[in-house]
């Protein structure tokens, strides 16, 4: 498989990670909105298994995203250094970096 093809794909997969967060985001806002003594046990550990993925979920966005940025950098022949929780840095001065 070519570089470009599975940077396609990745691209695929972080577009559904985001949706998948944006869809999490809704539910948690959903019980988060609810008023605290009326909550029940369930209401609870629901709003927690949400945030949790949630969590998860923009982790696993942020491990894409930061590998697509060092191979875009890669291809333009820079030199990048990967930058946990962050995009990636590129060395030479005049590249443009776009943090996510």
């Amino acid at each position: 498989l070519n570089c470009c093809f599975i940077c396609l794909m990745l691209s695929g997969r972080e577009l559904e990670l985001e949706d998948q967060k944006s869809r999490l985001e809704q539910d948690l806002r959903r019980y988060m909105g609810l008023n605290e003594s009326k909550k029940t046990q369930k209401d609870r550990l629901e709003e927690e298994r949400i945030y949790k993925e949630m969590i998860e979920v923009v982790k696993m966005r942020d491990k894409l995203v930061t590998f697509l940025e060092q191979q875009r950098l890669e291809e333009q022949g820079q030199r990048a250094v990967v930058v946990p929780g962050a995009a990636a840095r590129d060395l030479t001065p005049a590249a443009t970096i776009t943090w996510v």
